[in-house]
């Protein structure tokens, strides 16, 4: 059965600095050995999104018993999610499931646990109520909302098996490190509650931005030039595609239509080699019908 993992540390911390508040939020339970660090942020720089770190300490298991992990948001206020949730199960679209009730509560739960790749969501089904909770997660995990309890959205951060479950994996599901500790599993959530009437979900925004991280390069030795390229201001992409292809192909006019700006946002390119002389080129509009306006329809012209 389901219970809590860890004891509530009576202290918890807030540091404020500038434009970043941290609420740290420390589990221990000393008799089980069970201990993990919640790191909860709030920043203009987040927008209106929350963001949740969750530093698990290695699953004990002296008392023999495999361990599931999961990470639960409980909504309150009369919240009514009516067995309903979505899962993006491939990070391109958001599914509608539909709880189903099964004979035990443990059946219950892993009956209804799906793939999440980017996000799992759920409306409060309430009269007059627009309101929407989204968790979006930094890696694919197994999810389920308003099944252990009301209101509920749950994401398994981690497991630790002693036994073969039956169910395909041959071997237990006990990873440990170098000194047979189990490993330390870390993530990282966010969390966006929003008004589906009024405001705009950011959800495949944050997708992009964890999607694509920002990345560090060093240059020594480099001198800046305050004179942009000739053809920089005409819209000109250029792709150097080395020696064997005689020379560098252009892509003009790459733009987006000028009704909607939202692309940026919504939306990813990627160019990647193909074949000689050749490249690959991938144009994603993330936005779904699940949550996306009418305005975050974009159009893009390739010439």
């Amino acid at each position: 059965m389901p219970h809590a993992f860890g004891q509530l540390d009576t202290s918890v911390q807030l540091q404020k600095v500038n434009k970043l508040n941290q609420w740290t939020v420390i589990l221990n339970n000393r008799t089980t050995e069970e201990r993990a660090i919640i790191k909860i942020r709030q920043s203009d720089v987040f927008q209106e999104l929350i963001e949740f770190d969750v530093e698990l300490a290695p699953v004990p298991i002296k008392d023999q018993k495999s361990k599931d992990i999961t990470v639960n948001w409980k909504m309150y206020n009369g919240f009514e999610a009516n067995k309903t949730f979505w899962t993006d199960s491939n990070a391109l679209q958001m599914m509608k499931r539909n709880v189903r009730e099964l004979p035990t509560l443990d059946a219950t739960i892993a009956g209804n646990y799906y793939p999440v790749t980017s996000a799992i969501a759920m409306r409060d089904h309430r009269n007059n109520s627009n309101l929407q909770v989204t968790i979006m997660n930094d890696r694919p995990q197994g999810g389920a909302a308003d099944v252990s309890g009301n209101g509920t959205i749950e994401l398994m951060q981690h497991r630790r098996g002693l036994h073969e479950d039956a169910k395909g994996n041959p071997e237990p599901l006990n990873e440990t490190d170098s000194d047979e500790i189990g490993i330390r599993v870390n993530a990282r959530y966010y969390m966006h509650i929003f008004d589906t009437k009024k405001g705009q979900s950011l959800q495949r925004t944050q997708q992009i931005d964890i999607e694509n991280p920002l990345q560090y390069f060093f240059v020594f030795d480099y001198e800046q030039t305050k004179s942009l390229p000739q053809n920089a201001s005409q819209g000109i992409m250029q792709l150097d595609m080395g020696a064997e292809s005689n020379g560098v192909i252009e892509i003009k006019n790459l733009s987006l239509n000028a009704s909607n700006s939202r692309f940026a946002e919504q939306g990813n390119i990627r160019i990647m080699p193909y074949n000689k002389n050749q490249i690959l080129m991938r144009v994603e509009n993330l936005a779904d019908r699940f949550d996306a306006h009418s305005d975050q329809v974009s159009y893009i012209n390739v010439e």
